[in-house]
């Protein structure tokens, strides 16, 4: 301990960025030690966990697509038929306007099984897991929403009226669900009251609802899985080739690829990429370390031949040297909870997380946070250690000593692992900042600012024209439409039960379909290729049918107007092609444009009403175009709340999570940057006070100062130089194997290398250029006399 002080008092420089750097790199590395292990605990809370499984849907079209959802009888059916299924429970989300007393509350929950509260770990506050669903007319509520409603009366008991006409009764209050739930949720309420409501949970032709299963115990997935794979083959359902299989509970958040998911999730790959950008900030830290010890070990070799010639053995070298390096990590660790404190709300918002200080003594972050430490004062001292306890005294004691050749070797080896891992960040940062850029901006196929959307509902949707004509009478407002669904999930349903003249017998074409009016196409501002759109002036659109150009090519017809499609399980309503709009993206870039079927909403198809109304607005006074169609709504709707956005925020929330990468990416860069350059800086300082006679006698012999800086320079821009030719390799492999998670993606420009090349050799000399500077310039006389 005393030659640890002594040490860092003697040497304040070298000491602070030993120091600084460790500490950068622990904090930085505790963080995302938290974002890790927020994202695989994930459902893990669930006593049963390990029995509860997601059925999996998978349907064979031109190629097979995997469904997070299921048909409402499977449940039921699965608990009669399968031994091996303990419990099936079913969940379907679902947004409801709640009344009590005169106030009105618009609540997101959803409706379940009765068993849902047995399977899952949901604690309740009041209320009996058992019987709390059990019966048709009973609701349980989270106690946020429960003092929404109630305020600080007992909730158990009361009613709350839905769909302004049938009350339940809070037989329950939760706990608020946890934010590490893929499962998110106000209230939850029966499946029962979902058929009162004419919801199609006895329908085997459609697939809405969520499906869990609890397995009975020591019954294994494979056994379970081998059950349930073919269980479709003789139910009544609308695909001719429909598999089971099982997802484990706790893989559902780190999945991707997965159609109708429920949760918002997060690839596995990004879990494993933020892992290791954490594990390669402490290397970098580590290495800072290391290079000023060896290249600082000629000052410490005459400590080790005495301690040797006095009787040390080597062991206790190196554990005094490894003590040493363990105080400078006990001391940066405390530096780095003060970096925490004040780097915690910002990284919160840079990774859209909620963390407390608090969390910090959850037992397996304690552990973590002691495996840093432990891995940072072991790391940055092995090789110091080993290396240092390795003189033999006689030679250093007679000053004999060479000590430059290997471990010069090796801190150059060290510069060049640290700006490697630094360059890669800094083309990865560039590279993934590039592809969010180009998925917002990218031409979608319709023009989605000035764009509002309004959630239908209630009498709106029966004065659906009037309404319209009273938001259009506002000379703000340019055209509006409406649809069944959202632009950025544009179908409503989807299926292959779609035929028309000539098709392949033998295959099957994916049809995403969406119903929307007369005036949605123009207002969207989409293309016709041929054709028309939709008109009120033609009565024989309500069987008219308008398809995208991928689901012509699909078909393969040629002049495809006027042709005849028909639709299996509506037999006897041919459905006239009417036009081709050109394609467009309705869903996230991540994956190709899909065949699509426009349908008009109200035609022989289905009653169809719409749950969205699109308004092209003026990009002027935008707040008092907002206010009046609030006003509008006000007086068409009494019972519901005004629910508006607008169609490009929408969009850009698909591509949150990249943003999220990219600024947490360009985060550490700048602090692997930071870190390296602390090193580099200190061992520039280093190296030049080694050659201060060096120096002094080529400025005796002649040299100038700028050849004495370019001398000095040189040495480390040729480290950063093969730094880039290593990193630009990995580099591109890398992102080129991310990128292929997008179906439109940017292309990799090698003028982005060439840039990282001259942003880290700029540098790198203006990190050197001070300390070379310095040297070139002072007085000769003074560097002879130098010892």
């Amino acid at each position: 301990l005393k030659m640890s002080f002594r040490n860092i008092n003697k040497y304040k420089g070298y000491s602070f960025i030993n120091i600084a750097g460790l500490a950068m790199g622990m904090a930085i590395s505790i963080l995302i030690l938290l974002w890790v292990h927020h994202e695989l605990s994930f459902d893990r809370f669930h006593e049963k966990k390990d029995r509860i499984y997601r059925i999996l849907q998978k349907i064979q079209y031109s190629e097979i697509v995997t469904w997070a959802i299921n048909q409402g009888p499977l449940a039921p059916a699965l608990m009669e038929e399968v031994p091996e299924i303990e419990e099936a429970v079913r969940y379907e989300s679902a947004g409801f306007r709640f009344k009590v007393g005169d106030d009105v509350f618009i609540q997101y929950g959803a409706m379940v099984d009765p068993a849902f509260l047995e399977v899952f770990s949901f604690p309740l506050i009041k209320g009996d897991p058992a019987t709390a669903l059990s019966e048709p007319h009973s609701i349980v509520i989270t106690e946020e929403l429960a003092e929404t409603m109630f305020g600080r009366e007992d909730p158990i008991n009361p009613y709350v009226t839905v769909v302004d006409t049938i009350d339940l009764k809070v037989t329950g209050i939760l706990k608020n669900i946890p934010d590490n739930s893929h499962l998110n949720f106000n209230y939850l309420t029966t499946m029962e009251l979902a058929k009162q409501l004419g919801w199609t949970v006895e329908i085997w032709t459609n697939s809405t609802f969520n499906t869990y299963v609890l397995l009975r115990e020591n019954v294994s997935e494979a056994q379970a899985e081998e059950k349930i794979y073919n269980f479709l083959d003789d139910k009544p359902t609308l695909e001719d080739w429909e598999k089971l299989t099982l997802q484990p509970l706790t893989d559902i958040h780190l999945s991707s690829g997965i159609g109708y998911e429920n949760a918002i999730t997060t690839p596995v790959q990004y879990v494993y990429i933020f892992f290791i950008a954490a594990l390669f900030l402490l290397v970098i830290a580590c290495i800072n370390f290391m290079n000023l010890s060896t290249a600082r070990s000629t000052l410490r070799s005459k400590e080790v031949g005495l301690r040797k010639v006095v009787g040390a053995y080597r062991v206790q070298l190196i554990s005094q040297f490894l003590g040493e390096s363990g105080v400078l990590a006990v001391l940066a660790f405390i530096v780095s909870l003060g970096l925490i404190v004040l780097l915690l709300g910002v990284f919160n918002q840079l990774s859209g997380k909620h963390f407390t200080l608090a969390v910090l003594l959850n037992p397996s972050i304690l552990l973590g946070v002691l495996a840093i430490v432990l891995f940072t004062g072991f790391l940055a001292g092995s090789y110091p250690a080993l290396f240092l306890s390795s003189f033999r005294p006689v030679e250093v004691l007679k000053a004999s000593q060479k000590t430059g050749s290997a471990s010069s070797f090796f801190r150059k080896a060290l510069v060049v692992f640290q700006f490697s891992i630094s360059i890669i960040l800094l083309i990865g940062t560039l590279i993934i900042h590039r592809q969010v850029s180009y998925l917002q901006n990218r031409d979608i196929g319709y023009d989605r600012e000035n764009l509002v959307w309004i959630r239908a509902s209630g009498n709106m949707r029966q004065q659906f024209e009037s309404f319209k004509h009273e938001l259009e009478s506002h000379p703000n407002i340019l055209k509006t439409g409406s649809s069944r669904s959202m632009p950025h999930y544009g179908y409503t349903f989807s299926n292959a039960r779609w035929s028309w003249e000539g098709k392949d017998p033998e295959k099957d074409v994916l049809f995403r379909c969406a119903y929307i009016d007369d005036d949605y196409i123009d207002t969207f501002g989409m293309r016709m290729s041929a054709g028309r759109s939709f008109s009120k002036m033609f009565a024989s659109d309500s069987n008219a049918i308008i398809v995208n150009e991928k689901a012509l090519k699909a078909m393969g017809l040629e002049d495809p107007v006027g042709k005849i499609m028909t639709y299996s399980w509506r037999e006897g309503y041919p459905f006239r092609i009417v036009g081709i709009v050109e394609d467009f993206n309705f869903r996230s870039l991540r994956t190709e444009i899909e065949p699509l079927a426009f349908l008009m909403m109200g035609g022989s198809f289905g009653n169809s009403t719409p749950s969205f109304v699109f308004a092209r607005i003026r990009p002027e006074n935008i707040k008092q175009t907002i206010e009046y169609m609030e006003t509008v709504w006000d007086r068409f709707e009494t019972k519901r709340e005004f629910d508006y956005g607008f169609v490009d925020e929408n969009f850009e929330r698909l591509y949150r999570a990249e943003e999220r990468i990219g600024r947490l990416f360009q985060t550490f860069t700048i602090l692997a940057g930071v870190i390296s350059c602390f090193g580099l800086f200190g061992l520039a300082s280093f190296m030049t006070v080694r050659r201060t006679k060096e120096i002094g006698i080529r400025k005796v012999l002649g040299a100038s100062s700028s050849g004495l800086v370019y001398i000095l320079v040189r040495e480390f821009t040729k480290w950063i130089l093969v730094a880039n030719l290593i990193s630009w390799p990995i580099a591109y492999f890398t992102l080129k194997a991310w990128l292929r998670n997008f179906a439109y993606r940017t292309p990799i420009s090698l003028w982005l290398f060439a840039l990282t090349g001259v942003l880290t050799l700029g540098v790198a000399v203006l990190t050197v250029i001070y300390q070379a500077a310095r040297a070139a310039t002072s007085d000769p006389v003074k560097s002879l006399r130098y010892e």
